[in-house]
């Protein structure tokens, strides 16, 4: 589920937040002003008319369940991004990469991620900084966090500026 509303901006990271109203979908999400980012945007969820030029950054939740009985000791988030995000498992910040120290509704990012580096795909030239994901290991006290039952993966990604062509969050 996903919003960029700044309504949500503390509390959509919260496990009991309630995202009925928002925008659901398989992720990724975002848009290329090119439709070069396609390939990884989930059905529904291709964004440029809501949000380019209009707003810097993006909310999304992912639910996911551990049964009873069953213990994680290791776990690692896989993320395509464009241009920078943090991600909270059940409201506790696990990864950032290329955001503000004090991040905020309407963050933008720290810089624009390196386009100029490009590889061929089935539906044009993608940015290479995308196509292969970003892997983070969790500690095993981040991974402590993760709870028999319901789970909330809540991440905020942000643009380098409202105008940028591209944006772009995949979370695996």
């Amino acid at each position: 589920t996903l919003s960029s509303s700044s309504a949500a901006s503390d509390v959509y990271k919260r496990q009991d937040f309630n995202d009925s109203s928002w925008q659901v979908g398989k992720l990724g999400a975002g848009y290329h002003v090119t439709s070069l980012y396609n390939v990884f945007i989930g059905e529904n969820l291709n964004l440029a008319s809501s949000l380019y030029k209009k707003a810097s950054s993006l909310y999304v939740r992912s639910n996911f369940e551990l049964p009873v009985g069953r213990e994680i000791k290791a776990a690692k988030l896989r993320v395509r991004y464009d241009d920078g995000f943090v991600a909270y498992l059940n409201g506790v910040e696990i990864a950032s990469k290329n955001m503000p120290q004090e991040v905020k509704w309407d963050s933008v990012a720290n810089t624009d991620r390196v386009t100029s580096d490009k590889v061929s795909s089935s539906t044009g030239f993608v940015p290479a900084a995308m196509t292969t994901p970003t892997d983070i290991v969790l500690t095993a006290e981040q991974v402590a966090n993760i709870v028999t039952g319901n789970n909330v993966l809540a991440i905020q990604v942000s643009n380098y500026a409202k105008n940028d062509r591209e944006l772009l969050i995949q979370p695996e």
